[in-house]
């Protein structure tokens, strides 16, 4: 069977300065961030919502239409980062309830995510190169629901403690 991903990008782009927008996981099915053990076989969090940003030629109806498929950057609920298709280990999972935020800073080109008001550490440091950038969510599997909060003001952020990166 093929996968199905539904995807939304916003019109609001942005090509200079620091934004922050956020997004609030309303339901994800299962996400307890914990592997689950299942009688014998022990089943590893699957990914079901991504969150980033996609550059202006990302093509919504595409058969790689992830957010962080054809140039885009995302952070996904199994707490992976993904760039063209590569996925990489980043932060801890998102779940339902939690608020995602997202710093796009293009002046210094990077991106950087944040759970529930603590900072997850700079995901990205290579955002450049596409001139224009739009928020986007990937949702993997079905009855997932997300609510794009918009363009606010950050709010203040608190670090996480003992993170090495943050001395």
């Amino acid at each position: 069977t093929k996968k199905r991903i539904a995807v939304c990008k916003t019109v609001q782009s942005f090509s200079e300065g620091k934004h922050y927008f956020e997004f609030r996981i309303i339901r994800l099915p299962g996400s307890n961030p914990k592997v689950r053990k299942t009688g014998a076989q022990t089943k590893k969090p699957k990914k079901q919502i991504s969150v980033g940003v996609v550059p202006k030629g990302f093509n919504v109806s595409g058969s790689k239409k992830s957010a962080g498929s054809q140039g885009g950057w995302a952070y996904t609920n199994i707490g992976t980062k993904v760039h063209d298709d590569k996925s990489s280990s980043y932060a801890s999972p998102f779940k339902e309830g939690d608020v995602v935020g997202l710093e796009l800073d293009l002046d210094s080109k990077s991106i950087h995510f944040f759970k529930n008001d603590v900072s997850q550490g700079i995901a990205f440091t290579d955002v450049e190169g596409h001139g224009t950038y739009h928020p986007v969510i990937s949702l993997h599997t079905e009855k997932c629901k997300v609510q794009l909060n918009g363009v606010i003001k950050k709010p203040k952020t608190k670090m996480p403690e003992n993170w090495p990166w943050f001395n």
